[in-house]
């Protein structure tokens, strides 16, 4: 593997959880007012 795909890989790992990380963030927002409505 070299350092370049190494890279994109990780951006893409990257770009993964940091999407993860806002689409768990929005639906527990979303459970949590349907929860708490």
């Amino acid at each position: 593997m070299s350092i370049r795909t190494g890279f994109a890989d990780n951006k893409v790992f990257i770009a993964v959880i940091v999407y993860y990380l806002y689409s768990s963030e929005r639906l527990t927002a979303a459970v949590g007012q349907l929860a708490w409505d």
